[in-house]
């Protein structure tokens, strides 16, 4: 049986716990799925407590990153989550390669082996990859000690990870609004995600990241929507938030 976690490992004595009480049941494969902003160094001392508390009952098998040829080389010069994600990577999958030319991808490789010279690099499109967490993964993993799998940080000199600002409203809203909305704040994003109630058919998803808006119908209920905007590293767009909400989705709100 394999177990999926998604979310970001910034709560470590939670995921710690929550690690120690599924070693109780019979899992063959625990996968965690963090944010795309998780810095994955913190996760060697989490390791070292699970060992000392489960006994060894657990076997790490390295970790996969996931690139966007899009942004890619835009982000790993800003923002040191994502170089570090590289670093730390034993396996790092090129996704959507049929949206990036061949320099493009040239200019990925070289960057990715720059930062990380022994992992295996798979190109593919819809993350379709077989055998991600086959024999060859675990040898990977087991054949160095635990400590070299993360080194330490040395590219940047301060960690900077960019901060978020969340859009809460109460009052219903057609995805349409919301999309336009999204397009209008993008060049100024790195990434939009949200949970709305729509104004007749329920609640919608919307995500939006470099110049796509995607939305679809969701299952929800509450009584608050809320958007969740990345700004690019050192953009200062509140004030661009606000003139666009207000042009686009015409609805009380509030920011934080």
């Amino acid at each position: 049986m394999r177990l999926v976690l998604y979310g970001s490992v910034y709560v470590p004595h939670a995921f710690l716990e929550a690690l120690v009480l599924l070693a109780k049941r019979s899992l063959d494969v625990v996968i965690v799925e963090t944010s795309g902003m998780a810095n994955p160094f913190p996760l060697r001392n989490i390791l070292c407590d699970l060992k000392r508390l489960t006994g060894g009952h657990y076997v790490y098998q390295g970790m996969i990153a996931l690139i966007d040829p899009e942004s890619f080389l835009d982000l790993v010069e800003d923002i040191n989550a994502v170089e570090e994600q590289v670093i730390a990577s034993q396996r790092i999958i090129i996704n959507k390669i049929e949206l990036a030319d061949g320099e493009t991808l040239s200019r990925i490789r070289k960057k990715i082996r720059q930062l990380n010279p022994h992992a295996g690099i798979i190109e593919t499109s819809y993350a379709c990859v077989e055998g991600i967490l086959d024999s060859s993964m675990h040898e990977v993993s087991t054949s160095s000690p635990l400590e070299s799998k993360f080194v330490k940080r040395s590219a940047k000199e301060s960690y900077t990870r960019p901060g978020q600002y969340i859009i809460t409203t109460t009052e219903g809203l057609p995805p349409e609004r919301v999309e336009a909305f999204v397009r209008e704040i993008l060049p100024g994003a790195l990434r939009v995600k949200g949970i709305l109630s729509d104004t007749e058919h329920g609640w919608f998803h919307v995500d939006g990241v470099n110049d796509k808006v995607e939305t679809r119908v969701l299952e929800a209920s509450g009584n608050e929507s809320k958007i969740v905007i990345i700004p690019k590293a050192g953009d200062e767009i509140a004030e661009k938030l606000i003139a666009a909400w207000n042009t686009q989705c015409r609805v009380p709100f509030s920011l934080s």
